[in-house]
C-alpha cells in the first residue's frame, strides 16, 4: 500500500539558470544546486520542485541558455519546474488580470524551451500565495496549466479563498475548488528556531508537503552561507526519516 507523501520544493529560483548560462557546464549536475538533489534523489528516491522567477536584476529566463533541455527532460521523472512569479515584486490579488497572465506565460513558455514540457509541473507555489480566483482559473486552462497550489504555511488567507474555504483548507489540507485543488503546505525549512525545527519532525497527517528558498544555495552572507548549510542538513534528514522511519514516498503533489 502506498504511503503518506512527502514533497520538497524550492521557491524564488532563478539564479541557479543564471549559473548555468554563465558557466556553461558539460552536465546541470556540475551546478552544486543540482547536484545537491541529485545526490538526494539517488540515495533516497528523492522528488523535488523548483518554482521559478522570471526576472533577477538584469537575468531572464528569455536570455537563459537552451542547451540543456534534453538533459533536464531526461531527469523529470523527479526533478520539475513551474511558475512562482515574475520577479517578486508582484501582487496577484491586486496587479491588472491581463499582466498577471501575461507574466505567468512568459514564465511557463520560457521553461518549456529551458527545461522541456516533460520536466513542468502541475503543482505551484506562488509568491506570497497570492491570487486573484480569475487568474488562478486562468493558470488551470492555459497552454501550460496548474492542476493545483500549494497554499500557507500558516493560518493566512491563500489565493484569495474565502475565510470558510481556508479554515477547511486548514482542517483537511486539501481543499477542492472550480477544478483546482488546494494543498496545505506543511512546513518551510527556513525556520530554524528549537521548536519550528522540532516540528519538522512531527507526524503531519496526509502528506507532507516542505520547501525553502533558493537563496540559501546562493549565500550574499557569512551567515546566509551559515543557515544555508543548516537548511540543506536538515532536508537531507527530513528525507530519511520519512522515508526510512514513516515509511513515506516521495512524490510530487499531483501524482498522489
Amino acid at each position: 500500500m502506498k504511503g503518506d507523501v512527502i514533497h520538497v520544493s524550492i521557491d524564488d529560483v532563478i539564479l541557479v539558470f543564471k549559473e548555468l548560462t554563465g558557466q556553461k557546464p558539460v552536465s546541470i549536475f556540475d551546478i552544486p544546486f543540482f547536484h545537491y538533489f541529485k545526490r538526494l534523489h539517488k540515495r533516497h528516491g528523492l522528488k523535488v520542485s523548483c518554482y521559478c522567477f522570471y526576472q533577477y536584476e538584469n537575468f531572464t529566463l528569455a536570455s537563459c541558455t537552451r542547451n540543456y533541455r534534453s538533459e533536464f527532460e531526461a531527469n523529470s521523472d523527479w526533478l520539475r519546474f513551474g511558475f512562482h512569479g515574475y520577479s517578486g515584486a508582484e501582487d496577484y490579488e491586486t496587479l491588472n488580470e491581463m499582466e498577471s497572465e501575461r507574466q505567468y506565460d512568459a514564465v511557463m513558455g520560457n521553461l518549456s524551451e529551458i527545461v522541456g514540457e516533460k520536466a513542468l509541473d502541475a503543482t505551484t507555489r506562488i509568491h506570497k500565495f497570492k491570487a486573484t480566483k480569475e487568474f488562478f482559473m486562468y493558470m488551470r486552462r492555459a497552454k501550460y496549466p496548474v492542476q493545483a497550489l500549494l497554499a500557507a504555511d500558516d493560518n493566512r488567507l491563500s489565493y484569495s479563498l474565502s475565510t470558510e474555504e481556508n479554515r477547511l483548507l486548514q482542517k483537511k489540507g486539501i481543499y477542492n475548488v472550480d477544478n483546482m485543488r488546494f494543498i496545505r503546505t506543511s512546513q518551510r525549512f527556513d525556520y530554524l528556531r528549537p521548536l519550528p525545527v522540532f516540528r519538522l519532525f512531527t507526524h503531519f497527517r496526509g502528506g507532507k508537503y516542505f520547501f525553502t528558498h533558493e537563496y540559501f544555495f546562493f549565500p550574499a552572507s557569512t551567515i546566509m552561507k551559515i543557515k544555508g548549510k543548516i537548511i540543506k542538513s536538515l532536508i537531507q534528514t527530513a528525507v530519511i526519516y520519512y522515508r526510512y522511519c514513516l515509511h513515506c514516498i516521495s512524490d510530487f503533489p499531483m501524482n498522489k
